[in-house]
């Protein structure tokens, strides 16, 4: 529900405030330094200056530093046959870290923020995986540029920052939800199904159930591909998750729905109108069913609609995308 997403897991733009973040930091650092001074505590107020007036600063993380993290997650996770949706609660981890007071560091400091990025799916993989994940093992994917102490660190930064929330919603979580409130189907085949034998009867059920089951995987692996292209691009920075669902199932709604009844309308017969006529009785059914499941969908998505802004342009965005 939306309730959730808002409570404590929103994310935003962090980019966008970076530099007003930094001279904020900047000007703390000033004034910690003009304290000391004045305390008589010279050598520390040399030391505090240093960092901030002298030599060169880190560079700071730009979008195309979170793309190759989020990317370099899943191949760890494709790689080891992890579920994708791992990579969602990570990057939850990370952005909502980054967006902290304690995660500024890791902003202007690619080296803190590539160790933030694969702390966060360390701490994923141990939450929500089958599997026995030492901080040695980390380090061994960061090709000995940690050491294990500093993902020990980083995982309790990271876990204070999150205030211990670690259970973020998710769009392919959603999407799950929201499948399991597609209609039964009311089919034109139900006088058929009265008048039939008994073990005819059931075969056309049994038919129906399985042309179902195939519709709503391909609804499902569709509308979870341009969710996970979410994940990746930092547009979505922001984003309530259940936007993301609701516009990636229409996306896939849009692309499946012509090819399923181009599927299902099957081998000539009497002529193109009979089977252009077949074609319309599917499209006409699945409509049928569509529209109450949008409608369920939006009865249980606490203000998230079809005609809302955010999913407009979440849709429009995975479109693009994908």
């Amino acid at each position: 529900r939306q309730e959730g997403e808002d409570d404590g897991y929103r994310t935003s733009d962090y980019f966008s405030t970076l530099e007003r973040r930094r001279t904020t930091a900047r000007r703390k650092v000033k004034k910690i330094a003009k304290q000391q001074r004045r305390e008589g505590a010279e050598e520390a107020a040399e030391t505090s200056t240093s960092t901030a007036t002298t030599g060169e600063e880190p560079l700071p993380v730009d979008v195309e530093c979170r793309t190759k993290m989020i990317s370099w997650c899943y191949q760890v996770v494709d790689h080891c046959h992890m579920s994708r949706e791992t990579v969602s609660i990570a990057a939850s981890y990370l952005d909502r870290y980054l967006l902290a007071p304690s995660g500024l560091e890791a902003l202007l400091d690619r080296r803190t923020f590539q160790l933030s990025a694969m702390t966060s799916l360390y701490v994923a993989l141990k939450l929500f995986e089958d599997v026995n994940v030492e901080p040695g093992v980390m380090v061994g994917l960061s090709r000995g540029a940690y050491v294990e102490e500093e993902f020990v660190e980083m995982e309790l930064d990271i876990l204070m920052a999150l205030r211990w929330k670690v259970h973020p919603p998710t769009a392919v979580g959603f999407m799950g939800h929201f499948l399991n409130l597609f209609p039964a189907r009311t089919s034109r085949r139900e006088g058929r199904r009265r008048h039939s034998h008994s073990l005819h009867r059931h075969r056309i059920q049994d038919e129906d159930e399985d042309e179902d089951e195939n519709l709503l995987a391909e609804l499902y692996d569709c509308a979870k591909y341009q969710a996970e292209l979410s994940v990746l691009d930092p547009s979505f920075l922001g984003a309530t998750q259940s936007a993301i669902a609701l516009a990636s199932l229409l996306n896939a709604i849009e692309t499946i729905l012509p090819q399923e009844c181009h599927r299902r309308r099957g081998p000539p017969c009497h002529g193109d109108d009979a089977r252009d006529r077949t074609t319309d009785l599917l499209r006409a059914d699945l409509t049928l069913r569509i529209m109450p499941f949008l409608r369920g969908i939006e009865s249980v998505a606490g203000g998230t609609t079809m005609r809302s802004p955010e999913v407009f342009r979440a849709k429009e965005r995975l479109s693009v995308l994908s």
